[in-house]
């Protein structure tokens, strides 16, 4: 019996499974999937610490600060990410290939905020040849419980991990620190694409964060990426 080569292949890939596309390596995410050399070891979106793992008196609107000042968290980071929640408890949902987070509040950031800094793994800018930081997404104001006149905004930064005195902190390599953007007030879902520049001073950093900061709405993360 003569078996064809294009019948062995296929019967690979089928016993193989659906292999996980080879993303390119200056993309850290896209379509559902995580570039996992570019993530530090242990990644995985179920490895979160969050800011009242680290204070059990953490609100939102100050949850980001005793992120960036963790010390020994950011020390001894193995791949976790850190999460800043407001009072519903959110945390990002894979759906549909995208990283999917719904705010249902407007009056109040403290209900429904969500922040990710994720743990990457990048050299310095300089050596990577980086000087700018990419994020696509979907947003509309779908979800939102009797929605308000609002700006709505998504924060982008990347850091990176210095040691302060005694303490280890994660400054920004931005040119703003926390860049927030505006996003269309509609119900109707539209496309962004964002990007951030790295500060000159800073490009013999080595990344070690992505962190996006998001209140009201529907966020969808499509992708993300450094040019």
């Amino acid at each position: 019996m003569i078996i064809s080569s294009a019948y062995i292949f296929a019967k690979q890939i089928t016993a193989g499974g659906t292999p996980t596309p080879v993303l390119p390596t200056n993309v850290v995410f896209d379509n559902g999937v995580f570039n996992m050399e570019r993530m530090k070891a242990n990644f995985a979106l179920d490895n979160v610490i969050t800011a009242l793992d680290m204070n059990p008196n953490a609100t939102y609107s100050i949850g980001m600060v005793i992120i960036d000042n963790a010390s020994d968290y950011i020390r001894d980071n193995n791949g976790e990410i850190f999460v800043n929640q407001g009072t519903d408890r959110c945390f990002l949902s894979l759906v549909n290939g995208c990283l999917v987070h719904v705010g249902t509040s407007d009056t109040n950031a403290n209900a429904d905020g969500c922040d990710y800094s994720f743990p990457i793994n990048f050299d310095t800018l300089l050596s990577e040849g980086y000087t700018k930081f990419y994020v696509t997404l979907d947003y509309s104001t779908q979800g939102i419980v009797n929605p308000t006149a609002q700006i709505r905004r998504i924060g982008i930064d990347v850091r990176y991990t210095k040691v302060s005195g005694s303490n280890y902190v994660i400054p920004s390599v931005c040119d703003t620190s926390n860049p927030r953007f505006t996003l269309n007030d509609t119900p109707t879902t539209t496309e962004h694409t964002f990007n951030v520049n790295f500060e000159e001073t800073k490009l013999g950093e080595k990344p070690t964060f992505i962190q996006l900061l998001m209140t009201h709405g529907t966020y969808a993360i499509k992708k993300m990426w450094f040019e």
